[in-house]
């Protein structure tokens, strides 16, 4: 086959060549070899072909294109002095290889045997590249992270490109720094997860389009069960059976919490439980709770295997149970006849210690004045039946404070009984019962309602001192101081007791003549006499 020089440029590409003369076909040399070089190219660049004796020469040349059959140029192209051809090929040039098989200087008929190639292809198309690093990022839920995302240009590729990503998890969202990218440039792709993310392993594919093209990268995004970050207590101490408290976690918003903890300083299993969607826990202190220090040292999710440390540990201690109410009943008694009884709410088993007044006095503390028991085996009331004596002081006792006799705290509890006296005195015995004028004599009197006795008289001479009632109401003995000038006779005495007054009568007897011997002289004898 032969080709036309009008149709060979589309072909083999342009030939840039110098013209020589034209020789005599019996002048004519012919080339020796041929090669080219590169080998390969891409459409629109050129090669050089290099003639061995082809000085000045224009060719004939037989070729293959892709291994068909064999094709023949006439006088082209031309060389160089150095016998060299530039040949440049254009967007229209066929791609493939063409195998030069044999050449001749256009001036002679003989062909040479050679062996060249030169393979044309197409140029590489403008394209880009996405890349993501590092490969895979970790987080908690309610945490964010980021990546870079760069694009990279190819082959002159000049277009924005447009990027998007899919594969993200429920409750989690993304969002890119910057969109579109330009070639070269980047953008962060951040994640945001909420605290009720789903958790575990995800791909994240950054889809990038631009250019009519779309390339892709991946990454890998991990979401584990989120973590506590704080724990506090509302209050630092409750009281068993009286406070209510809770606990407030950070971050823990319905959460299952394990919690580490000492009691007292010995470590406890560990604790669990779930929070409410505040992140909080509510308690309300049984009358049972063990009393002490709660230190709790440790926290975490009960999903995650890791401890978040609690620095400075936190603690609260249960105190002993506080009294909560106080109620009497009835509201009055008579003393020595009659109880009344003080029912104190979260009291049993409590020893307890009371502050009163009697009649609106001063402020009166009684440590350890009773110890109350159940009002029945599941009540965590308490309750005590008192007794007042006979001799107990009479009037309006007002109770203003109560307290475990365990605590330090009072809690104001007013409620308040009334004392009655009892009956007025009876006296049914005075011994001894008379005494000589100038004597003091211990007198017991024996009786009932013998309560806070004194004693009055209007017999001259005769006074009272060291009243002591036995605290029974049933005798008092009181000394009687007898002046030496008071008269004999039966004195009258007044008895006045919280109930009232009686009398009884009291002997005095004239003070005794105490008689001496005297011995005078009568008649001559010593005779013996008693004078006052």
């Amino acid at each position: 086959m032969r080709i036309s020089r009008r149709s060979r440029r589309f072909i083999l590409g342009w030939v840039l060549f110098t013209l020589v003369p034209l020789r005599a076909f019996a002048q004519a040399s012919q080339p020796t070899s041929l090669s080219i070089s590169p080998s390969t190219l891409n459409q629109g660049q050129c090669y050089t072909m290099t003639v061995g004796n082809g000085a000045n020469m224009t060719l004939d040349l037989e070729y293959t294109f892709n291994g068909g059959p064999v094709q023949t140029i006439i006088d082209w192209p031309s060389l160089d002095p150095n016998g060299r051809a530039y040949i440049c090929t254009s967007s229209a040039t066929a791609t493939g290889t063409y195998t030069f098989v044999a050449v001749r200087n256009t001036l002679t008929t003989a062909w040479v045997s050679v062996s060249a190639s030169v393979t044309v292809t197409a140029p590489p198309r403008p394209d880009f590249s996405l890349s993501a690093s590092p490969a895979s990022r970790t987080v908690n839920q309610g945490q964010s992270t980021s990546w870079p995302v760069t694009v990279s240009g190819i082959n002159g590729f000049t277009s924005s490109v447009s990027l998007s990503v899919s594969g993200v998890p429920s409750g989690a969202s993304a969002s890119f720094s910057a969109n579109p990218v330009s070639p070269g440039g980047s953008a962060t792709l951040t994640v945001s997860t909420t605290s009720t993310a789903s958790t575990g392993s995800f791909t994240l594919t950054v889809t990038g389009t631009g250019g009519g093209l779309t390339r892709s990268a991946s990454v890998a995004l991990v979401i584990n069960p989120r973590q506590p970050t704080s724990l506090s207590f509302n209050v630092s101490q409750g009281y068993a059976g009286n406070d209510c408290y809770f606990i407030t976690v950070g971050n823990g918003a319905g959460m299952m919490i394990d919690l580490q903890y000492t009691f007292n300083g010995v470590a406890q299993p560990v604790w669990s439980t779930t929070l409410d969607a505040n992140g909080q826990w509510r308690y309300c202190l049984n009358h049972s709770d063990m009393l002490g220090t709660y230190t709790f040292t440790a926290m975490k999710n009960r999903l995650r295997s890791d401890w978040v440390a609690l620095s400075p540990a936190v603690t609260f201690r249960v105190r002993p149970p506080q009294p909560a109410s106080l109620s009497v009943s009835p509201a009055a008694v008579t003393a020595g006849q009659g109880s009344y009884r003080m029912t104190v709410g979260n009291g049993a088993g409590v020893t307890l210690d009371v502050q009163y007044t009697i009649n609106g006095g001063s402020v009166q503390t009684m440590s350890g004045w009773s110890s109350l028991v159940a009002v029945s085996p599941e009540s965590p009331n308490g309750q005590a039946d008192i007794w007042p004596g006979l001799c107990a002081k009479p009037g309006n006792y007002v109770f203003t404070a109560v307290k475990n006799t365990l605590n330090t705290a009072w809690v104001t509890v007013p409620a308040s009984v009334t004392i009655n006296p009892p009956a007025g005195p009876v006296v049914t015995s005075v011994s001894p019962n008379s005494g000589a004028a100038g004597a003091g004599v211990e007198v017991t009197v024996s009786g009932t309602n013998l309560c806070g006795v004194t004693l009055s008289t209007g017999w001259s001479g005769l006074t009272f001192s060291n009243v002591s009632n036995n605290g029974a109401g049933n005798a008092a003995t009181v000394t009687f101081n007898i002046a030496s000038s008071a008269p004999a006779g039966v004195a009258t005495v007044t008895l006045s007791a919280a109930g009232g007054s009686t009398t009884f009568s009291f002997a005095v007897a004239a003070s005794p003549v105490t008689l001496r011997k005297e011995y005078i002289y009568v008649g001559g004898k010593l005779v013996a006499t008693e004078v006052p």
